[in-house]
Protein backbone atom coordinates (compact mmCIF):
# COMPACT_ATOMS: atom_id res chain seq x y z
CA UNK A 1 0.00 0.00 0.00
CA UNK A 2 2.53 2.67 -0.57
CA UNK A 3 0.03 5.34 -1.85
CA UNK A 4 -1.57 5.01 1.36
CA UNK A 5 0.97 4.38 4.01
CA UNK A 6 3.66 6.58 2.08
CA UNK A 7 7.52 5.57 2.92
CA UNK A 8 5.77 2.70 5.33
CA UNK A 9 4.70 0.91 1.99
CA UNK A 10 7.69 0.97 -0.43
CA UNK A 11 8.45 -2.15 -1.67
CA UNK A 12 11.77 -3.91 -2.37
CA UNK A 13 13.33 -2.47 0.83
CA UNK A 14 14.76 -4.01 3.99
CA UNK A 15 11.52 -5.60 5.74
CA UNK A 16 11.69 -4.75 9.57
CA UNK A 17 12.34 -7.21 12.57
CA UNK A 18 8.73 -7.93 13.91
CA UNK A 19 7.93 -8.49 10.15
CA UNK A 20 10.68 -10.98 9.25
CA UNK A 21 10.30 -13.15 12.22
CA UNK A 22 6.21 -13.08 12.10
CA UNK A 23 6.74 -14.66 8.68
CA UNK A 24 9.45 -16.95 9.91
CA UNK A 25 7.67 -18.64 12.57
CA UNK A 26 4.47 -18.96 10.11
CA UNK A 27 6.44 -20.82 7.61
CA UNK A 28 8.00 -23.34 10.39
CA UNK A 29 4.59 -23.68 11.78
CA UNK A 30 3.29 -24.51 8.23
CA UNK A 31 6.04 -26.65 7.86
CA UNK A 32 6.23 -28.24 11.47
CA UNK A 33 9.52 -27.55 12.23
CA UNK A 34 9.20 -25.28 15.14
CA UNK A 35 8.74 -28.39 17.56
CA UNK A 36 5.47 -27.04 19.07
CA UNK A 37 3.20 -30.01 17.47
CA UNK A 38 3.95 -33.33 14.89
CA UNK A 39 1.46 -31.89 12.89
CA UNK A 40 1.83 -28.56 10.90
CA UNK A 41 -0.30 -25.93 10.29
CA UNK A 42 -1.94 -24.29 13.34
CA UNK A 43 -4.54 -25.17 15.50
CA UNK A 44 -5.55 -22.70 18.68
CA UNK A 45 -2.72 -24.27 21.09
CA UNK A 46 0.27 -23.53 18.87
CA UNK A 47 -1.12 -20.34 17.65
CA UNK A 48 -1.44 -18.98 21.24
CA UNK A 49 2.27 -20.28 21.51
CA UNK A 50 3.53 -18.75 18.52
CA UNK A 51 1.75 -15.19 19.17
CA UNK A 52 3.49 -15.31 22.99
CA UNK A 53 6.53 -16.63 22.27
CA UNK A 54 8.21 -13.38 22.35
CA UNK A 55 11.42 -14.07 20.10
CA UNK A 56 13.89 -11.45 19.65
CA UNK A 57 14.92 -11.85 16.09
CA UNK A 58 17.53 -9.11 16.02
CA UNK A 59 19.09 -11.54 18.97
CA UNK A 60 18.90 -14.57 16.84
CA UNK A 61 20.38 -13.04 13.77
CA UNK A 62 23.61 -11.17 15.73
CA UNK A 63 23.98 -12.48 19.16
CA UNK A 64 26.53 -15.68 18.29
CA UNK A 65 28.92 -12.90 15.81
CA UNK A 66 28.64 -10.19 18.99
CA UNK A 67 29.49 -12.98 21.60
CA UNK A 68 32.34 -14.17 19.30
CA UNK A 69 33.55 -11.02 18.91
CA UNK A 70 33.45 -10.00 22.91
CA UNK A 71 35.10 -13.21 23.17
CA UNK A 72 38.38 -12.35 20.70
CA UNK A 73 38.94 -8.93 22.33
CA UNK A 74 38.89 -10.65 25.94
CA UNK A 75 41.06 -13.32 24.89
CA UNK A 76 43.55 -10.57 22.98
CA UNK A 77 43.51 -7.87 25.63
CA UNK A 78 44.79 -5.09 24.61
CA UNK A 79 47.92 -3.31 27.14
CA UNK A 80 46.56 -0.07 26.54
CA UNK A 81 42.43 -1.39 28.11
CA UNK A 82 41.69 -0.68 31.97
CA UNK A 83 41.19 -3.67 34.13
CA UNK A 84 38.20 -2.05 34.99
CA UNK A 85 37.01 -2.23 31.25
CA UNK A 86 37.53 -6.04 30.92
CA UNK A 87 35.54 -6.70 33.52
CA UNK A 88 32.59 -4.63 32.52
CA UNK A 89 32.89 -6.88 29.30
CA UNK A 90 33.58 -9.88 30.98
CA UNK A 91 30.09 -9.78 32.81
CA UNK A 92 27.97 -7.95 30.16
CA UNK A 93 28.68 -10.41 27.34
CA UNK A 94 28.26 -13.38 30.11
CA UNK A 95 24.92 -11.86 30.56
CA UNK A 96 24.33 -12.16 27.02
CA UNK A 97 25.69 -15.38 26.60
CA UNK A 98 23.33 -16.83 29.28
CA UNK A 99 19.94 -15.35 28.02
CA UNK A 100 17.39 -17.20 26.43
CA UNK A 101 17.09 -14.76 23.84
CA UNK A 102 13.35 -14.37 25.30
CA UNK A 103 11.39 -10.91 26.16
CA UNK A 104 9.82 -13.23 28.63
CA UNK A 105 9.09 -11.42 32.08
CA UNK A 106 11.12 -13.85 33.68
CA UNK A 107 14.25 -13.13 30.97
CA UNK A 108 17.82 -12.65 32.25
CA UNK A 109 19.60 -10.35 29.56
CA UNK A 110 17.34 -8.75 27.07
CA UNK A 111 17.46 -5.12 28.73
CA UNK A 112 21.05 -5.41 28.48
CA UNK A 113 20.71 -6.62 24.59
CA UNK A 114 17.73 -3.80 23.87
CA UNK A 115 20.56 -1.28 25.02
CA UNK A 116 23.24 -2.99 23.09
CA UNK A 117 20.91 -2.61 19.90
CA UNK A 118 19.80 0.74 20.34
CA UNK A 119 22.66 2.12 20.01
CA UNK A 120 23.43 0.25 16.93
CA UNK A 121 20.37 1.62 15.43
CA UNK A 122 21.89 4.84 16.24
CA UNK A 123 24.91 4.45 14.69
CA UNK A 124 23.86 2.34 11.60
CA UNK A 125 19.71 3.23 11.74
CA UNK A 126 17.78 4.15 9.22
CA UNK A 127 15.91 8.03 9.62
CA UNK A 128 12.72 6.79 7.80
CA UNK A 129 12.26 2.71 9.21
CA UNK A 130 13.43 0.48 11.98
CA UNK A 131 16.13 -1.15 10.54
CA UNK A 132 19.95 -0.73 10.15
CA UNK A 133 21.48 0.06 7.07
CA UNK A 134 25.55 0.35 7.68
CA UNK A 135 26.99 -1.19 4.18
CA UNK A 136 29.76 -3.46 5.62
CA UNK A 137 27.83 -4.07 9.20
CA UNK A 138 26.00 -7.19 7.62
CA UNK A 139 27.64 -10.28 6.80
CA UNK A 140 24.49 -11.43 4.10
CA UNK A 141 23.43 -8.36 2.90
CA UNK A 142 19.78 -7.44 1.96
CA UNK A 143 18.37 -8.96 -1.02
CA UNK A 144 15.31 -8.08 -2.59
CA UNK A 145 14.71 -11.87 -3.54
CA UNK A 146 14.90 -13.32 0.21
CA UNK A 147 13.99 -10.24 2.22
CA UNK A 148 12.95 -11.94 4.99
CA UNK A 149 15.92 -14.24 5.74
CA UNK A 150 18.86 -10.83 4.77
CA UNK A 151 20.01 -9.27 6.17
CA UNK A 152 21.65 -11.35 8.82
CA UNK A 153 24.79 -11.81 10.99
CA UNK A 154 27.50 -9.64 11.53
CA UNK A 155 30.25 -9.07 9.20
CA UNK A 156 33.12 -10.02 11.76
CA UNK A 157 36.11 -9.28 9.52
CA UNK A 158 35.32 -5.42 9.33
CA UNK A 159 37.52 -4.18 12.03
CA UNK A 160 35.14 -1.14 12.48
CA UNK A 161 32.40 -3.95 13.20
CA UNK A 162 34.45 -5.41 15.88
CA UNK A 163 35.09 -2.03 17.34
CA UNK A 164 31.36 -0.58 16.87
CA UNK A 165 29.91 -3.78 18.94
CA UNK A 166 32.43 -3.42 21.64
CA UNK A 167 31.77 0.15 22.61
CA UNK A 168 28.14 -0.24 22.27
CA UNK A 169 28.72 -3.45 25.14
CA UNK A 170 30.72 -1.06 27.18
CA UNK A 171 28.18 1.76 26.59
CA UNK A 172 25.13 -0.68 27.84
CA UNK A 173 27.52 -1.72 30.38
CA UNK A 174 27.37 2.42 32.07
CA UNK A 175 24.26 3.69 30.76
CA UNK A 176 22.87 0.19 33.26
CA UNK A 177 25.12 0.78 36.07
CA UNK A 178 24.59 4.75 35.83
CA UNK A 179 20.84 3.65 36.48
CA UNK A 180 21.47 1.51 39.04
CA UNK A 181 20.01 -1.48 37.26
CA UNK A 182 21.52 -4.89 37.43
CA UNK A 183 22.78 -6.93 34.53
CA UNK A 184 21.23 -9.87 35.87
CA UNK A 185 17.90 -8.29 36.33
CA UNK A 186 14.42 -10.10 35.35
CA UNK A 187 12.88 -8.47 32.60
CA UNK A 188 9.48 -8.43 34.57
CA UNK A 189 11.01 -6.37 37.63
CA UNK A 190 12.40 -3.58 34.91
CA UNK A 191 9.48 -3.22 32.63
CA UNK A 192 5.89 -2.86 34.46
CA UNK A 193 2.99 -1.08 34.98
CA UNK A 194 1.14 -0.25 38.20
CA UNK A 195 -2.54 0.07 38.62
CA UNK A 196 -3.64 0.23 42.52
CA UNK A 197 -1.82 -1.79 44.34
CA UNK A 198 -1.08 -4.40 41.67
CA UNK A 199 2.31 -4.60 39.64
CA UNK A 200 1.40 -5.78 36.02
CA UNK A 201 4.83 -6.59 34.36
CA UNK A 202 5.17 -7.12 30.51
CA UNK A 203 6.81 -8.81 27.74
CA UNK A 204 8.22 -7.38 24.79
CA UNK A 205 11.05 -5.50 23.54
CA UNK A 206 9.56 -1.77 22.65
CA UNK A 207 10.12 0.86 20.41
CA UNK A 208 12.93 0.85 18.01
CA UNK A 209 15.38 -1.28 19.44
CA UNK A 210 15.14 -4.64 19.37
CA UNK A 211 11.26 -5.86 18.24
CA UNK A 212 10.27 -9.12 19.60
CA UNK A 213 6.39 -10.68 18.69
CA UNK A 214 3.82 -8.61 20.65
CA UNK A 215 2.40 -9.96 23.41
CA UNK A 216 1.09 -8.64 27.00
CA UNK A 217 1.10 -11.07 30.04
CA UNK A 218 -0.11 -10.74 32.85
CA UNK A 219 2.37 -10.78 36.64
CA UNK A 220 1.68 -14.56 38.18
CA UNK A 221 1.94 -12.50 41.62
CA UNK A 222 -0.82 -10.67 40.66
CA UNK A 223 -2.89 -14.06 40.20
CA UNK A 224 -5.38 -12.61 37.45
CA UNK A 225 -5.15 -12.28 33.95
CA UNK A 226 -5.34 -9.61 31.41
CA UNK A 227 -7.59 -10.06 28.72
CA UNK A 228 -8.20 -8.37 25.29
CA UNK A 229 -10.93 -9.19 22.91
CA UNK A 230 -10.87 -7.58 19.59
CA UNK A 231 -14.68 -8.24 18.15
CA UNK A 232 -15.41 -7.41 14.14
CA UNK A 233 -17.61 -4.60 13.78
CA UNK A 234 -19.41 -5.12 10.78
CA UNK A 235 -19.69 -8.87 9.65
CA UNK A 236 -22.22 -8.01 6.35
CA UNK A 237 -20.10 -8.38 3.49
CA UNK A 238 -16.73 -9.22 3.16
CA UNK A 239 -16.37 -6.20 0.68
CA UNK A 240 -17.14 -4.02 4.00
CA UNK A 241 -14.79 -5.97 6.07
CA UNK A 242 -12.16 -5.36 3.24
CA UNK A 243 -13.07 -1.47 3.71
CA UNK A 244 -13.14 -1.46 7.55
CA UNK A 245 -9.73 -2.96 7.55
CA UNK A 246 -8.07 -0.66 5.37
CA UNK A 247 -10.09 2.60 6.78
CA UNK A 248 -8.29 0.99 10.14
CA UNK A 249 -5.11 1.30 8.64
CA UNK A 250 -5.43 4.79 7.66
CA UNK A 251 -6.31 5.67 11.01
CA UNK A 252 -3.52 3.96 12.49
CA UNK A 253 -1.10 5.23 9.75
CA UNK A 254 -2.67 9.07 10.78
CA UNK A 255 -2.55 8.18 14.42
CA UNK A 256 0.93 7.54 14.36
CA UNK A 257 2.19 11.21 12.23
CA UNK A 258 0.27 13.13 14.14
CA UNK A 259 2.21 11.86 17.46
CA UNK A 260 5.29 12.33 15.39
CA UNK A 261 3.84 15.74 14.83
CA UNK A 262 3.77 16.61 18.46
CA UNK A 263 6.65 15.36 19.92
CA UNK A 264 9.24 17.28 21.14
CA UNK A 265 13.09 16.47 21.83
CA UNK A 266 14.57 14.83 24.64
CA UNK A 267 18.05 13.56 25.74
CA UNK A 268 18.64 9.67 23.70
CA UNK A 269 20.81 8.77 26.62
CA UNK A 270 18.12 9.55 29.38
CA UNK A 271 16.53 6.85 31.88
CA UNK A 272 12.84 6.80 32.56
CA UNK A 273 11.06 5.76 35.61
CA UNK A 274 7.27 5.62 35.93
CA UNK A 275 4.41 4.42 38.34
CA UNK A 276 7.81 2.43 40.03
CA UNK A 277 8.97 0.57 37.41
CA UNK A 278 12.11 0.95 35.38
CA UNK A 279 11.51 1.41 31.91
CA UNK A 280 15.48 0.91 30.02
CA UNK A 281 15.15 4.44 28.00
CA UNK A 282 13.70 4.03 24.46
CA UNK A 283 16.28 5.40 22.24
CA UNK A 284 13.79 7.76 20.40
CA UNK A 285 15.11 11.31 18.73
CA UNK A 286 11.82 12.50 20.11
CA UNK A 287 9.22 11.84 23.27
CA UNK A 288 5.96 12.47 22.91
CA UNK A 289 4.55 15.40 25.53
CA UNK A 290 2.92 14.37 28.77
Amino acid sequence: FPVVFGWMGHEGDQQFMRTRKTHLMIADRLAGTDGLSDAPLFDLETLKTVMYSNKVHAAEITLDDVLEICSDFLSNPNPETEQATDEALTETCTVLENWDRYANVDSIGIHVFVEFWGRIRDELGSEFQNVVVGDQFWEIDYNSADPINTPRGIDISVEANRTLVIDSLLRAYRRLSDANVALDAVWGDLQCLERNTNVFPFTVARGRRAFSVPSVQASARVGTAIRVRVTPIFRQSPGMAATVRLLTRCWFTLRVYSRLRRTTPTRPDSMRKKNGCVFPSVRRKFRPHR
